[in-house]
């Protein structure tokens, strides 16, 4: 909030005004056209293009109208340096930074109680988007973010999404999104993509609270290595898919589920997630982790409900100590080590216990091939 009451009064004493209505679209800021610390306005049904060329928009703010689609063009180093860009009120708008036109001290914001339009931001060079502040519009609009054209597009960006919308990230390139923080719709869907080496190293992810979907796919080495994921507030329903498909992909990761309703985590290769922390302590139906591949859970910590939910917290295990955990907790309705070694010791501790009848295998898997093999502890007394 404070960052956006800021933003505003720096637009109230702007040096100059750019009335785009008057003088047209396409609009361009260059060395014949300085727009530097300039409000630069656009009609209030007009569909909107502006320019800015290298260090002609430093200190500007680019005001879209109400209903005219909107866009903005940053090109050259510091394109658009203490540039703020203001979305229009329910049309669609995009912006597109090159070189490193969109650096830390670039924002988008929202135009007065909320807009409504869709936005894409598209960042396509290295550092081009160094430490962006991204806000997205509100429901029913879509927010998309693609740092996928070039390695280390995005490091430090910082996006957010509104209550609900759809809001999907692609940092498909090495190094695109790295201590990146990526702040869902707290009642929309959330798809984040991390699909290449270190491409979300050190970034936060913070799930919906409630009743969406929030998938991320960290599957490329260390993808996702040291990151951090938890829900809004703490989460009340919904879902969150974690897929680490590559080696050491959500290595280090900590995630805090917190109460929403299902977690899926699926560590499929060598030490996928290999340590981690996971908790599911507060998740209220169903939180599944699988651990398929040598080491892929190994020297972490899990932590299940204390008391049995009603889908369960069930671990599935397959790999030369796939499931040496360092730690558990919780009520396990069933741990199935597909292999002699593939719980280790890691399940004599007595800090939890697995139901004593033999459960079912999880629903995907055919059931005849299948025993469990876990060791049974009596119910903590403390």
């Amino acid at each position: 909030m404070r960052i956006i009451i800021a933003l505003w009064i720096a637009a109230v004493v702007k040096g100059c005004t750019k009335d785009v209505s008057s003088a047209g679209s396409p609009y361009v800021c260059d060395s014949s056209n300085s727009c530097n610390n300039c409000e630069i306005v656009c009609g209030a049904s007009q569909n909107c293009q502006i320019t800015c060329e290298d260090g002609y928009c430093t200190g500007a703010t680019v005001t879209c109208g109400d209903s005219g689609t909107c866009d903005l063009i940053c090109t050259g180093t510091n394109g658009c340096a203490s540039t703020t860009f203001t979305q229009p009120s329910s049309a669609a708008s995009s912006v597109a930074c090159s070189s490193l036109a969109c650096p830390s001290t670039f924002a988008v914001v929202q135009k007065g109680t909320g807009s409504t339009g869709s936005l894409t931001v598209t960042c396509s060079a290295s550092n081009s988007c160094d430490g962006a502040q991204i806000a997205c519009p509100e429901a029913p609009g879509d927010c998309n973010l693609d740092c996928s054209t070039s390695n280390s597009n995005c490091p430090n960006i910082k996006i957010t999404g509104s209550v609900a919308g759809t809001m999907i990230v692609s940092c498909d390139t090495n190094s695109a999104c790295t201590d990146a923080t990526f702040t869902c719709p707290t009642e929309g869907d959330c798809d984040v993509s991390c699909t290449k080496k270190d491409s979300c190293t050190g970034a936060s992810f913070v799930c919906p609270e409630k009743d969406k979907t929030c998938k991320i796919k960290c599957s490329a080495n260390s993808a996702c290595t040291g990151s951090q994921l938890q829900a809004h507030n703490g989460g009340s329903s919904g879902s969150i898919e974690l897929e680490c498909s590559a080696n050491s992909a959500c290595e280090s990761i900590s995630a805090d589920f917190g109460g929403v309703s299902t977690v899926t985590v699926d560590c499929t290769s060598n030490q996928a997630c290999s340590p981690s922390k996971m908790s599911c302590s507060s998740v209220t139906d169903r939180c599944a982790i699988t651990c398929n591949s040598n080491s892929a859970c190994a020297s972490g910590v899990l932590r299940c409900a204390a008391g049995v939910i009603p889908n369960g917290c069930v671990l599935t295990c397959s790999g030369k100590d796939a499931c040496a955990f360092s730690s558990y907790a919780g009520t396990f309705s069933a741990a199935w080590c597909e292999s002699s070694n593939a719980c280790s010791a890691s399940l004599q501790g007595e800090s939890f216990y697995i139901e004593a009848t033999t459960p079912e295998p999880p629903a995907s898997t055919p059931a005849p091939t299948r025993t469990a093999t876990a060791t049974v502890v009596p119910t903590p007394t403390s």
